[in-house]
């Protein structure tokens, strides 16, 4: 998801303030969304976090580094407590 949502940042690159936050906030709720595990949901929270954070391509782009870097934290608190790192939640 941090990855596309980098990509999404690339596209928004250089776009007028007055019209990418509606737009880039669009895409970016749609790419998470597409990756909630089923039954499982935090779009609400999601939402809160994306209206009130992303802003523009360099605001997004912020966002999906920080995901990538709770990626690593999670990977790493799971393996410190001797579970194996998931990469892929099971169903």
């Amino acid at each position: 998801m941090a990855y596309d949502l980098l990509r999404i940042a690339d596209v928004y690159d250089g776009w007028p303030e007055e019209t990418v936050k509606d737009a880039i906030t669009r895409d970016a709720l749609r790419v998470i969304s597409a990756k909630q595990p089923r039954g499982q949901s935090a779009m609400d929270q999601v939402e809160k976090l994306i209206d009130c954070r992303v802003i523009d391509a360099d605001s997004l782009r912020r966002l999906g580094d920080e995901f990538l870097v709770a990626r690593q934290i999670a990977i790493a608190v799971r393996q410190a407590e001797g579970r194996p790192p998931q990469e892929v939640v099971s169903s």
